[in-house]
């Protein structure tokens, strides 16, 4: 996954320290089922066919982006990826899913 310096910024990452071989944002995209603005959340809903991609990525940007809190909850059917960061960075996150 790469992102450009001024992303990068906006996300507080260090992206030197994230893990090469982990999922990227674009292989999640298909399993995103709805995505739920708040405050200072998004929480993006995955098919819970998503598998391990979505751990993989959870974890690499834990490592690189520690700025921002990433939560993962599960059930039957979906998965919950409860992400939480400032307007800008919530709003950066948002782009890269289309979310309007």
């Amino acid at each position: 996954m790469e992102i450009d310096k001024e992303t990068a910024r906006i996300l507080s990452c260090d992206m030197s320290i994230r893990p090469p071989d982990a999922a990227g944002i674009s292989e999640l995209v298909p399993y995103v089922r709805r995505v739920q603005r708040e405050l200072e959340t998004v929480t993006i809903f995955f098919d819970a066919s998503v598998g391990e991609a979505l751990n993989s990525f959870v974890e690499a940007e834990r490592l690189c982006c520690g700025g921002l809190n990433w939560l993962l909850q599960r059930d039957e059917k979906l998965i919950q990826l409860r992400i939480a960061g400032n307007e800008e960075q919530l709003a950066t996150i948002e782009s890269w899913l289309d979310v309007k």
